[in-house]
């Protein structure tokens, strides 16, 4: 055996070492996609189930303030003169927060 067919050999090494490392990084692709395909599933799966959460919160959110309107609304019905008051103490209070203190900074 001479020195080419030594550097045949080895360059026929060097390829079918390439050849293994091209498979071995083909089946590494191919676990993180399985992986990466999972994952994705999982997500979808925990996002349904946040919106299907969510979506229930809401309801009863707004099932409270429903009868929290309608509460209010029996009350004024029976105690007009009292909501009226109320109502008039509330806005003074706001008037008197919103005017501030009528001082400015010119000083």
């Amino acid at each position: 055996m001479d020195a080419e067919d030594v550097r045949d050999q080895g360059s026929d090494t060097e390829a079918a070492g390439d050849a293994e490392a091209t498979v071995a990084s083909d089946a590494t692709d191919a676990s993180e996609d399985n992986n990466l395909t999972d994952l994705l599933s999982d997500l979808g799966k925990a996002a349904q189930e946040t919106a299907a959460t969510l979506s229930d919160t809401v309801g009863e959110g707004e099932a409270a303030v429903r009868a929290g309107v309608e509460e209010a609304e029996n009350t004024i019905r029976q105690h007009p003169l009292l909501a009226v008051g109320i109502a008039a103490g509330v806005g003074f209070m706001l008037g008197l927060l919103l005017r501030g203190s009528g001082q400015t900074d010119d000083d």
